[in-house]
């Protein structure tokens, strides 16, 4: 029998908008004693919109479907707001004024309406800077970030057989 995979569906940054981004991440590089935190790295920066948990073959082709010809608008939103999420240990990049929970409500709607089942959680638009984290969200000076986004795309999160996962988009153009 077939494993399922694990996948999430999300905005994904431009190579120019991931590298402001992670620039922002490499400022808190040292604040936190002892390095206990992990950064996440820049190839994983991307804006969750509904997380999937485990998916079967079938119903990646749904999903495929279902963003290839659903009408997800392309946008901007900016960065320009660091958090943490305190329960989780989650350092945050978001924006102040979330324009994201429309196109998020209208995702997890899609994906209702195909029969596909996802997180519940409210939806908070954040870029995950890092993990583990234990303090207040730092105090530093940035360049806010405008991130001008498509299409959203399926991303399946596979194991590396180290203890990490890597991610694979699939476009759904």
């Amino acid at each position: 029998m077939e494993e399922p995979l694990r996948a999430f569906i999300a905005l994904w940054p431009d190579e120019k908008t991931r590298g402001k981004i992670y620039k922002v991440s490499k400022q808190i590089e040292h604040l936190q004693p002892n390095g206990k935190f992990r950064l996440t790295p820049a190839n994983k920066l991307h804006m969750t919109l509904a997380f999937l948990g485990g998916i079967s073959q079938e119903d990646r082709g749904k999903i495929l479907r279902m963003l290839r010809t659903g009408s997800f608008p392309g946008s901007r939103f900016v960065l320009d707001r660091m958090g943490v999420f305190p329960k989780s240990g989650i350092l945050w990049l978001g924006e102040t004024d979330s324009s994201l929970s429309a196109l998020a409500g209208l995702v997890r709607k899609e994906l209702a309406n195909i029969g596909i089942g996802y997180d519940k959680t409210p939806f908070r638009a954040h870029v995950t800077l890092a993990r583990n984290w234990r303090l207040p969200a730092p105090v530093i000076k940035f360049k806010t970030i405008v991130w001008d986004y498509g299409a959203p795309c399926l991303v399946l999160s596979i194991p590396d057989g180290r203890g990490r996962r890597n991610y694979l988009r699939i476009k759904s153009e």
